[in-house]
């Protein structure tokens, strides 16, 4: 997952447990890299025993493409504001990030479920103003980023932060190769409370 960050400019901020949090410079390149990075995830070469764990077992759609296999890596994406301290951490010396809007995307990414992308109101509403005046970068410039065109997004369940009070409308990036995934509306009627 980490190798992909510099093709999508994104930045490592920090680690917690078996989660990191990444900042990239547009909502677009956070986009391109989830979606990218959900894709490649299908290729490792997990270990055989991974199928016998529900949770990990290979699912293929009716043509045998898989639309799962191995780890199910949750993903969420929010756009951080002028609510963000910036701080250098004393021991690392890298760039790290405080305040409301760094909650809440922690809390929104928690709020997922394995395999999935989750994206607030917030930042699906400014992806769709950057891409207004997106154009196809020129040969040997800039790696190109993933399009409208492969994924879609779909209403997903609010994530509600109990601690804030806050209510925070989402919806899902689905890239249509892995549209199986989503079938039957897997969390379409859930209301994630997080305390």
């Amino acid at each position: 997952m980490r190798q992909h960050l510099a093709s999508f400019n994104g930045y490592e901020i920090t680690t917690a447990g078996d989660a990191f949090q990444l900042a990239f410079h547009t909502v677009t390149d956070a986009i391109s890299y989830c979606v990218t990075v959900q894709l490649k995830l299908l290729d490792v070469p997990w270990p055989k025993e991974l199928d016998d764990f529900r949770a990990a077992k290979t699912m293929t759609d009716m043509f045998g493409r898989p639309f799962f296999r191995g780890l199910r890596v949750r993903m969420a994406i929010h756009l951080g504001g002028g609510g963000l301290i910036r701080q250098v951490h004393p021991t690392t010396g890298k760039l790290t990030y405080a305040g409301l809007d760094e909650l809440v995307a922690r809390e929104v990414g928690d709020s997922g479920l394995g395999g999935q992308v989750l994206i607030s109101a917030v930042t699906k509403h400014r992806y769709l103003e950057e891409i207004q005046g997106w154009t196809k970068p020129k040969k040997g410039g800039r790696p190109v980023v993933v399009q409208f065109k492969d994924f879609f997004f779909r209403e997903a369940p609010s994530c509600h932060i109990v601690d804030l009070d806050i209510v925070v409308p989402m919806a899902e990036i689905v890239p249509y190769l892995l549209r199986p995934r989503f079938a039957n509306g897997r969390c379409a009627d859930q209301m994630h409370v997080l305390a």
